[in-house]
């Protein structure tokens, strides 16, 4: 028997090498596509009707390779990874020739890595998954190698989006013939996959959008108001550990037929989560529109300084959010820049109640999550390259958390260009202690960082967004400078400005003289709730970013 393992690699740049929303959403349909729907296109190719894939996607369970009475048997195909074992080797590189055929012609430039290894069969340990991951690793590394491609070779235009040789024109848009442009033939494939990405995901969220409501198409729908606010949020969130998890699935299980249905289980348990957390974030978004009646989502308390203004198409009023990617655990969605935030804790929270039963024994799974909030045309694959470093911090926090069962998160607000790491920026901008990010998304009594936690931030958040600072923007930006300076700085702040009026910094729960130093130790919750707070739309009435755990 042989066992292979299909994936696919560079995809950030494949997916948000572009600034056009419909290339992003296109390629993204495309990389789905080649571990999906034409990886079971090949496998129908190889092995006609001897396999346990069925036409609508799942896996039959009850056709064994061991059996005899298929020829190939799909491990899993979820995550972007598709796992297949095959009776006979020749099958196999069928197989693999086909698929790279179709993904050859329907996705130029996407990159697939195959590995593939024999065994003597299903038995007690006998299936190499982890010898044949390692050898997909191997491959993958060597792809960094790969010589330059051939680019034009006579006098060509360039793609305005890749740079590469155009090899047509994008359609224009109707009324507007100088939208046309120049584009590769990647590009292309991506463009003309944008409209079955759009009607893909209208199909897989009908029951929450209905007839009043749709995704954008364009950058510009996400809630931009021309002249006052351009800006979007890029949010990526991963599992915590989830490789560790599955690793451990296969060292607690000695037999191989035991192996395969624990891991589809878990698999498939795993995507319905991911699944129906984001639907829970979508229906709550709709929900939070669903009172829309001037075209505005508005904060409750600030009305004129917090309001996304929707658009209309069709008669349907745009949701200023779009899921990007969608696979196992990992997902990514871009959405107007004043709701990243609460859209990212609102999933969060749900996804570690949807994995609260997982069929591995260890109880809910959690995730974290970066924000990156830029200007609506700032270059996307910097902006993605910006939210999974700050989901990797956020990671990086909750590894050194040993008692910690929740979720982290993180985010930046670029206002200007980036320069530098993360750390390399906050070191610049945020030096003294200035921010307490990334945060535990519920506080964490245990742990010596217990500022560093989103309920501390909201108390202060709450505060600088209610009546008692709303007309008080001056004193907000003071409070900011004098933060700068240290606790000496802040009271003497309220000396001259709080102090007249009896009014102290918000109470964040923290205790001690917090309220009358500004900081917790020699960091302080107020900074970051100050600059949030003319960014953080909440998602209900009581602006705690709580929400029920609806399945919705």
């Amino acid at each position: 028997m042989h066992l292979l393992i299909v994936d696919t690699t560079g995809i950030q740049p494949y997916i948000f090498g572009s600034n056009r929303l419909r290339e992003n959403v296109g390629a993204s349909h495309l990389v789905k596509q080649a571990t999906e729907a034409w990886a079971r296109e090949a496998l129908e190719s190889a092995v006609p009707a001897r396999h346990n894939w069925q036409t609508d996607g799942t896996l039959d369970t009850t056709k064994r390779i061991e059996a005899g009475a298929i020829d190939a048997e799909v491990v899993y195909a979820s995550g972007g990874n598709v796992v297949v074992i095959f009776k006979e080797g020749s099958t196999a590189q069928r197989f693999t020739a086909e698929l790279s055929k179709i993904t050859l012609c329907k996705a130029p430039g996407l990159q697939l890595v195959m590995a593939q290894k024999e065994f003597n069969g299903l038995g007690i340990k006998q299936l190499p998954i982890d010898d044949t991951f390692k050898l997909l690793d191997c491959q993958k590394r060597q792809l960094q190698y790969a010589s330059t491609p051939l680019l034009g070779v006579a006098v060509t235009t360039r793609c305005q989006s890749t740079g590469l040789p155009a090899v047509g024109y994008v359609p224009a848009k109707q009324g507007d013939p100088a939208s046309a442009y120049p584009a590769s033939g990647e590009v292309l494939a991506k463009w003309y996959a944008g409209d079955d990405s759009h009607s893909a995901l209208h199909k897989q969220f009908e029951s929450i959008l209905g007839q009043r409501f749709a995704f954008p198409k364009e950058m510009d729908d996400l809630g931009r108001s021309e002249g006052e606010h351009s800006y979007v949020a890029v949010v990526h969130a991963d599992g915590n550990g989830m490789g560790q998890r599955i690793q451990d699935i296969r060292k607690t299980i000695a037999d191989d037929r035991e192996y395969i249905t624990k891991i589809r289980q878990f698999s498939q348990e795993l995507n319905d989560a991911t699944q129906r957390a984001l639907t829970s974030t979508l229906n709550t978004l709709k929900t939070l529109a669903s009172g829309v009646q001037d075209g505005c989502i508005k904060h409750r308390k600030m009305p004129d300084k917090l309001c996304i203004k929707l658009k209309k198409e069709d008669n349907r009023w745009l949701l200023p959010f779009r899921p990007i990617v969608i696979g196992g655990d990992d997902v990514t969605f871009i959405c107007d820049g004043r709701l990243g935030l609460s859209l990212a804790l609102h999933y969060l929270k749900q996804f570690e109640h949807e994995t609260a039963h997982l069929s591995d024994g260890k109880g809910k799974a959690t995730a974290c999550a970066g924000v990156a909030i830029v200007k609506s045309h700032y270059p996307f694959a910097k902006a993605y390259a910006l939210a999974e470093e700050l989901t990797s911090n956020a990671k990086a926090y909750w590894r050194t958390l040993a008692n910690y069962d929740g979720a982290c998160i993180d985010w930046h607000m670029a206002f200007s260009g980036l320069y530098g790491s993360i750390e390399t920026i906050r070191k610049r901008e945020y030096s003294g202690g200035l921010t307490i990010r990334p945060l535990t998304l519920k506080s964490n009594p245990g742990s010596n960082d217990g500022d560093k936690s989103w309920p501390v931030l909201q108390r202060a958040l709450e505060s600088f967004q209610s009546e008692e600072w709303l007309g008080k923007r001056n004193k907000m930006k003071a409070l900011l400078e004098a933060l700068r300076e240290g606790a000496s700085g802040v009271e003497r702040f309220q000396k001259m400005y709080l102090a007249k009026i009896g009014q102290k910094l918000p109470d964040v729960g923290l205790g001690g003289d917090v309220q009358t130093k500004g900081f917790y130790g020699q960091r302080t919750p107020y900074f970051d709730a100050i600059e949030l707070a003319d960014w953080y739309l909440p998602l209900n009435d009581d602006s705690t970013g709580e929400q029920s755990h609806d399945n919705a």
